[in-house]
């Protein structure tokens, strides 16, 4: 029986990698495990981190949107 996993990213301006990141998290082969989710955790990003992640249409990726900074250990 495979596993489920669900990777977690924060991030803060992060508009020039992060359809990358996911898009290459999402090819990945799963071959021992089920990629459940992934939860991208945006800290206050004040560009286009938001616009850019949800350009992936995958309905595993969650995004949550926080308006206030907190830094990456609060996140």
């Amino acid at each position: 029986m495979n596993k489920t996993i669900t990777i977690g990213i924060t991030t803060f301006n992060s508009q020039a990698n992060i359809k990358h990141l996911l898009a290459s998290v999402l090819v990945q082969k799963q071959e021992r495990f089920i990629l459940e989710k992934i939860i991208v955790h945006s800290d206050a990003s004040s560009d286009n981190t938001i616009a850019q992640a949800q350009t992936l249409k995958d309905p595993r990726i969650v995004i949550i949107d926080r308006k206030e900074r907190g830094g990456f250990a609060n996140a």
